[in-house]
């Protein structure tokens, strides 16, 4: 990204903080109609900017295909929620594949908080596919994430999230958090559906989109990439949570993300 498109993404964000008179969400409409238009015209040449220039869907191929090589032999625990559990499976990918690990890859060099292999966790955001029940899922969740530490069930523990739709791309930027509590699994965890709409709303969706939109909405999602806000941020930030999903959201934006959900990671 160069400096005027910089300039032009910091435009944007400022737009939205100013502007009084238009509804956030009309203005979040807008960007999301624009960043999936960018990831659609470029359905086949997105993987590009987080590998090398021109690097061509051949060669990226080989570099899947090699890290999913890679992925069989590494990982003997089987840990459900490494990245080697997303790749094992994969034979042939597909765009949408591809897309979602070279995302990982990238979220591994926001070199602030050196991220690596071991606290990015792989969520499989298509429920109805895992091999047991959502809250034993979840609870396992929260245990992977934390490690060998010991949950304090007093407090809470952060995370960020980058969620990708079953297409590749990137749905939204969040946080949330959980405590060691039972039914406390945070915000990635609540299921897509129009439950929340008023009754003529819902009806209003359903006339015009079918109702199989709704029937769709729970399986939008392919997967989330998680990362557990690091401890040691507290002493430079009292809301190091916000101020982590904001650089992240910001280093993918710069980094040519298109992300549908685009101002997600600055307003909750």
């Amino acid at each position: 990204m160069n400096n005027e498109d910089e300039e032009i993404v910091i435009s944007e964000i400022m737009k939205i903080k100013v502007v009084a008179d238009k509804s956030d969400w009309e203005l979040r409409g807008i960007m999301a109609q624009r960043q999936e238009e960018l990831f659609l015209s470029n359905a086949e040449l997105f993987q590009s900017p987080y590998l090398e220039k021109d690097s061509g869907i051949t060669k990226i191929k080989k570099w899947f295909n090699k890290k999913a090589k890679e992925a069989e032999t590494n990982n003997p625990n089987k840990n459900i929620f490494k990245v080697d559990k997303f790749l094992r499976p994969l034979k042939d990918p597909d765009y949408s594949s591809i897309h979602c690990l070279a995302v990982y890859e990238l979220i591994k060099k926001f070199d602030k908080y050196k991220l690596t292999d071991d606290n990015i966790l792989y969520v499989n955001m298509n429920f109805s596919s895992i091999n047991m029940t959502l809250d034993d899922y979840i609870e396992a969740f929260k245990i992977a994430i934390n490690a060998a530490e010991t949950i304090n069930k007093e407090k809470e523990t952060e995370y960020v999230y980058v969620v990708h739709r079953n297409d590749g791309m990137v749905a939204v930027v969040g946080k949330s958090s959980f405590t060691d509590a039972k039914n406390s699994y945070g915000d990635l965890f609540m299921e897509l559906n129009l439950t929340g709409l008023a009754g003529t709303a819902n009806i209003i969706l359903r006339t015009k989109f079918g109702n199989d939109f709704a029937d769709d909405l729970p399986s939008y999602y392919k997967l989330a990439w998680v990362i557990k806000v690091p401890e040691d941020y507290t002493s430079i930030d009292k809301n190091r949570a916000s101020t982590f999903e904001e650089d992240l959201g910001n280093f993918l934006i710069k980094n040519d993300v298109p992300i549908l959900n685009y101002y997600s990671h600055i307003f909750n």
